[in-house]
């Protein structure tokens, strides 16, 4: 099923979703992440790596589908919860590690990896009653080599288990340091590396596990969880062969019933559940060499030019991949090394025409950027009957603008200057400072349309005759609090719910003459320290107005 992209035209594509989108198969991740926890024996224990790709929509269905998450800070745990994700499903584990992560994780019963004995004495001098409601692991580095079938020069960047790494606690320094700070660790993590070809890696850092955890329970620390970490690697061209799931699966299969086990898989849980849609937009020839540029480049496939890690290029017509040649593949960029592919065949292509890049999943969106102005892609969910749902809008220049925060103060030769308040009375709006106390409006129909998601249908009288921005707020307001409180299944509003950021895109005039209707959809929320958070969006049924808002109840 991995090449279920062989039954799209992506000219066809191109007509429903735009230039350029990423398209996530709901069907092939949901049968990864059911094939992966063969091995774990559920899918609870599969612990999908929040920055391997963390596009809400590819969150959104692992949660649904009972998978885990590893996170590396509060904001990859923020989009886990909000995703769906419960806390108990939820592991903590970084390079750097902040206290007030731990505290947060712990105390809302997670899971907390630690390698840097520092950290741990920190968390053993502040230690809490509550922090027992989660777990604590530690993360080892083995003394068994860590070793890749085939060799090349980025193998160096994702050996993290090799005897070099930093990362792990090294094994002839585990037991001596888990009896001096005397805390409650319960389980055991091993990451071998990235993009992991070799079986018997695998099968080693299993060994050093077992003999790990069988001599801390000699000395009395009962270790109950075992996780072998992520890394099975998946092809991306001809020529380059790793072992299916299965064989992984079955392999690591000499499991013991006083052991649960768990896996962080990236490229083989999302990598082939992604494809990225892409559209030539010119054929140039350069001293006997033809480049064919297309619309998107380093800004999205940073992986792809910076490290030459060449991914297959689907043209359409069931089988056909670009081929090997003396073409190249470039993007848009200004920028030298914005290549896709450096040896291909473009003789066939055609401008406007649109591809495919294949198995885009992993390590690809989780690093686009802006450079020379590029925005984020649209994200699209194809679902079990085939069809394409916009599951992720496409950034825009304003919301980068937001994003920023920019301070346009900070000029030179600012002049102090009072304006005469006569002046000042002619200028200002009339409608806001004095008429917009006539704006009224009634909910006269609010069905509930999906999970988390609420239709309103509005009655709207404004003597401007159209929905301003400032109605619209307070319109889509209240709507979020009757949503939110609803779904908590509140009878009356008994709490406060109060918004501490929004965000509201205003296209164009809607009039108040006509029924004003729109959709309030909900994230999922957490709770810490009796705090309620989650984040609402809004849009109009008809394009107009659509924004969201986060909210605490």
């Amino acid at each position: 099923m991995s090449n279920w992209y062989s039954s799209l035209d992506p000219n066809q594509i191109k007509l429903q979703t735009g230039e350029a989108a990423w398209i996530v198969n709901e069907d092939q991740l949901k049968s990864n992440l059911g094939r992966l926890a063969q091995f774990t024996g559920s899918s609870e224990r599969i612990f999908y790596p929040v920055k391997a790709n963390p596009a809400i929509p590819v969150l959104h269905v692992l949660a649904a589908n009972g998978a885990g998450a590893d996170c590396a800070n509060l904001a990859e745990v923020q989009q886990a919860l909000f995703s769906g994700f419960p806390m108990n499903r939820i592991a903590y584990n970084s390079p750097v590690q902040e206290m007030k992560v731990i505290d947060f994780i712990l105390s809302a019963g997670g899971i907390v990896v630690l390698d840097d004995p520092q950290v741990m004495h920190t968390l053993k001098l502040n230690w809490r009653e509550e922090f027992s409601r989660g777990s604590i692991w530690a993360r080892v580095n083995p003394l068994t080599a860590v070793d890749y079938t085939h060799k090349d020069s980025l193998q160096e960047l994702m050996a993290h288990g090799s005897e070099s790494s930093r990362f792990g606690i090294p094994e002839e320094e585990l037991q001596s340091l888990l009896l001096e700070l005397n805390l409650p660790v319960n389980g055991l993590h091993l990451h071998v590396g990235t993009q992991m070809d070799n079986l018997s890696s695998f099968a080693s850092a299993m060994q050093s596990l077992h003999r790990m955890a069988d001599q801390l329970k000699m000395v009395g620390i009962e270790i109950q969880h075992l996780d072998i970490g992520g890394g099975l690697g998946i092809a991306f061209g001809n020529g380059q062969v790793f072992p299916s799931i299965e064989e992984w699966a079955t392999g690591l299969n000499k499991l013991r019933k006083d052991y649960t086990y768990y896996a962080e898989p990236g490229h083989a849980l999302v990598g082939d559940a992604v494809i990225l849609l892409i559209t030539i937009q010119s054929i140039k020839q350069s001293r006997g060499k033809r480049w064919a540029v297309c619309n998107v480049g380093t800004d999205q496939l940073a992986k792809i030019t910076l490290l030459k890690w060449e991914h297959e290029i689907y043209c359409g017509d069931g089988t056909y991949m670009l081929q090997e040649g003396e073409d190249a593949l470039a993007g848009p960029l200004c920028f030298a090394g914005d290549v896709l592919l450096h040896h291909t065949d473009v003789s066939n292509l055609k401008t406007g025409q649109s591809l495919f890049i294949t198995k885009a999943g992993a390590y690809l969106y989780a690093l686009s950027n802006t450079f020379n102005g590029r925005a984020a892609l649209p994200w699209y969910s194809m679902k079990t009957n085939g069809s394409l749902v916009l599951s992720m809008q496409k950034e825009d220049l304003h919301g980068r603008i937001f994003l920023q925060h920019p301070d346009w103060s900070k000029r030179e030769n600012v002049i102090s200057d009072t304006l005469l308040l006569d002046h000042v009375h002619q200028l200002q709006s009339e409608y806001i400072s004095k008429t917009i106390q006539n704006d009224m409006y009634e909910f006269y129909e609010v069905k509930r349309v999906g999970e988390k998601r609420y239709r309103f249908a509005t009655r709207v009288s404004s003597p401007v005759g159209f929905i301003s921005m400032p109605l619209a707020t307070r319109i889509f307001a209240d709507a979020c609090i009757v949503a939110v409180l609803d779904d908590a299944g509140s009878a009356k509003k008994d709490h406060s719910v109060w918004g501490q950021k929004i965000m509201l895109d205003y296209f164009g005039n809607i009039s108040s003459e006509a029924p004003f209707e729109f959709f309030i959809t909900l994230s999922h929320n957490y709770s810490h320290h009796e705090a309620r958070k989650l984040v609402v969006s809004f849009e109009t049924v008809q394009r107009g107005i659509q924004g969201m808002v986060v909210v605490n109840h």
